[in-house]
């Protein structure tokens, strides 16, 4: 199941769906010791989160990008909600890394122009599916960056167009007593 160029951009197929439940499920569980051990991380303001898991409307998770891990940090802190997270392309085109990833509930954004009705009907799909899409809206990964960087309008335009609610994340990292992984995120 390696994505090429031009492939569809989400599976909703019964089969990997229950694949990627069972392995979201498996990498929660995991998942918490791992970025404990790493990273010391913990989530702050989870009650802020209240309003979005008692709503009907679809939600538009934004957030920056400062970890490779953001996706795993981010999908833990907003547990048991499953999600769809967007990733450049090239991302989900690395060898065995970009199954993982789309397992995950990775959507690669492509770069071609003339796919953007494909973007569409992948948005579409990933709020049917779970109702949650995850943008990191400035486009890539800033490593351990903490200034927020101007934000692409695709979160903003799926919002409108889908009437989600846009939930902000941020992961920030604290400077005091480093861990093993550098800064720990918060």
């Amino acid at each position: 199941m390696p994505y090429r160029r031009g492939d569809l951009l989400i599976h909703t197929e019964p089969l990997f769906l229950a694949a990627s439940n069972a392995l979201l499920r498996l990498v929660a569980i995991a998942g918490w010791p791992l970025v404990r051990l790493l990273y010391r991380y913990s989530v702050l303001g989870r009650e802020n989160l209240a309003a979005a898991e008692n709503t009907e409307r679809p939600i538009i998770f934004v957030a920056n990008h400062s970890l490779p891990l953001d996706s795993l940090l981010h999908g833990l802190a907003i547990q048991p909600r499953l999600t769809w997270f967007t990733m450049i392309e090239a991302t989900v085109m690395a060898p065995y890394l970009g199954n993982f990833v789309r397992l995950l509930g990775g959507i690669p954004i492509p770069t071609d122009l003339a796919r953007l009705g494909d973007i569409d009907e992948a948005m579409d799909a990933a709020i049917k599916v779970r109702g949650s899409v995850f943008f990191y809206s400035e486009g890539e990964c800033f490593l351990l960056c903490q200034e927020i960087k101007p934000f692409k309008a695709g979160a903003f335009y799926y919002a409108i167009k889908e009437g989600a609610l846009i939930v902000p994340i941020v992961s920030v990292l604290k400077k005091e007593g480093k861990s093993r992984g550098g800064a720990a995120p918060r």
